[in-house]
């Protein structure tokens, strides 16, 4: 018996107690995380389309995290909660609120999906008055159950700790609620934009990079530093790369300070040239420009589920963070992280809390040089 035969069975039987959502026209999804989280998210609107296939599908999500969701073809409106506005005083951030709660209470969703724990996406969610609301089981504090108030869930999902991937994790949202998911769904995709791709194409193309030439992107930063390698070792990957394969290498990172002052650290140990795009692309020109690429190497950070999403070979990078969790899971993606280090991944913002992971520093470049090889000697 396969998984969906199981799922119809647990239905039949009433064991799952599993909603009737054969009325479901109108589904909101709301994700209030960051960038890379949202990605994740994406099979979500996929297997709600082809499962439930309703009239409508929306996404609620924060400002700056929307825009690799808006060439989606399954999601009809993008809800954006401008977190700007809450930093120019009270009245600002309740005339925001207001905006949103009045979309949500007239947007008439039958079902309603929180895929993350927190106050705020409660209150989204309670301002719907959706008959089917389904979202994360309260946690367990010191040894009681959190229960300030009475969940605004009648279908709570209950999530495994550690070593779930994400897109399970927001895909047993779904499951709980008697929707199969087949493994062909379980890696997120982004959808081209094709006005941007030919942006970025001829911003190449400036820079004496043509349509059918073979480049490498790089995005070795995140404001998270405790994510990232030491910049000589950067350096010595660039380098490396450059000499084994000959291709045009693209650095690439997001526009915070601390990112910039981390590219220019790594420039400095550098014996090659390359092009420096940090911080001087948006988010969705960096995703085609990603899209474009025949490989990427990638710390634990958005560009890493990009590449993933465009289906770009991509070496991931990982320190202390789960791979299980958060790393690419696609036949053309590798995890790359120290063998020396059995105390990875801990979970922890650098070795002690001191924001720097020494097991970063173990990384094998040689490995990741062979991995490359097997895509950039097809050109």
């Amino acid at each position: 018996m396969s998984f969906l035969s199981m799922i119809d069975f647990v239905r039949e039987t009433g064991y799952g107690n599993y909603p009737d959502l054969s009325n479901v026209k109108k589904v909101l999804v709301i994700h209030l995380r960051h960038i890379g989280d949202v990605v994740l998210s994406e099979p979500v609107a996929r297997v709600l389309h082809e499962q439930l296939n309703p009239e409508k599908i929306d996404f609620l999500v924060n400002e700056g995290t929307e825009i690799l969701l808006e060439s989606h073809p399954h999601i009809t409106n993008l809800h954006v909660i401008k977190r700007s506005r809450f930093t120019h005083g009270l009245k600002e951030r309740i005339s925001e609120e207001i905006r949103i709660f009045r979309l949500l209470k007239i947007g008439g969703y039958d079902l309603v999906i929180g895929l993350n724990p927190g106050a705020r996406v409660e209150r989204c969610v309670r301002f719907t008055k959706a008959p089917f609301r389904v979202g994360p089981k309260k946690r367990k504090v010191k040894g009681v159950y959190n229960m300030k108030s009475k969940s605004v869930y009648n279908f709570e999902v209950s999530h495994a700790g550690s070593r779930r991937h994400y897109v399970d994790r927001h895909l047993d949202a779904l499951r709980r609620i008697g929707i199969g998911v087949s493994d062909s769904i379980r890696i997120p995709n982004v959808f081209e934009d094709q006005d941007i791709s030919a942006q970025v194409k001829g911003l190449l193309s400036l820079n004496f990079i043509k349509n059918d030439t073979p480049y490498v992107v790089i995005h070795p930063a995140s404001r998270w530093l405790f994510k990232c390698l030491p910049p000589l070792k950067v350096a010595e990957i660039i380098n490396s790369v450059s000499s084994k394969f000959e291709v045009p290498i693209i650095i690439t990172a997001g526009p915070d300070a601390i990112e910039i002052d981390y590219i220019q650290r790594v420039k400095r140990g550098l014996s090659v040239e390359v092009l420096d795009f940090a911080g001087k692309l948006t988010l969705i020109q960096l995703a085609e420009l990603i899209r474009g690429a025949d490989f990427v190497i990638s710390v634990d950070t958005a560009a890493l589920h990009i590449a993933e999403g465009v289906q770009t070979p991509v070496a991931a990078l990982f320190g202390p963070t789960f791979d299980q969790d958060w790393g690419p899971r696609s036949s053309s993606a590798r995890v790359f992280a120290s063998h020396s280090h059995a105390c990875r991944p801990c979970g922890l913002d650098g070795c002690g809390g001191g924001k720097v992971s020494e097991c970063l520093s173990a990384i094998n470049v040689n490995e990741v040089l062979e991995f490359m090889g097997a895509y950039l000697q097809k050109n």
